[in-house]
């Protein structure tokens, strides 16, 4: 005696014939999408470590700065260029008598 569901069994055991496409059509989403944020993730990552690596040299070379800084002003100072030796390196003359100029204000101007 057959069961008066019989026909729902078999409708719903039946594979659709085209079932096997879909289903490599969803594998192969998923492997590109997976790959794709794998990549993704990746390149984000190495930029990170290259903006964190900028940041140091940054830092390092803001501190090179101030240091080089300290150098130009210690080497500008009156006192290191009024040593004898600092005059003969910088070929500077010295001055027998200094003399000015003076400008008068109403040749810089007319009215």
């Amino acid at each position: 005696m057959k069961s008066d569901f019989s026909y729902l069994a078999n409708r719903y055991t039946k594979a659709p014939a085209n079932h096997g496409r879909w289903g490599i059509f969803v594998l192969l989403l998923v492997i590109f999408f997976s790959s794709a944020y794998f990549f993704q993730t990746n390149s984000t990552a190495v930029l990170g470590y290259e903006i964190k690596s900028y940041e140091d040299k940054i830092v390092r070379l803001k501190t090179e700065n101030q240091k080089n800084k300290i150098i130009v002003a210690e080497n500008s100072s009156f006192k290191k260029i009024g040593k004898a030796e600092e005059i003969q390196k910088l070929n500077f003359l010295r001055v027998s008598d200094n003399q000015y100029l003076s400008i008068l204000p109403s040749s810089l101007a007319r009215r």
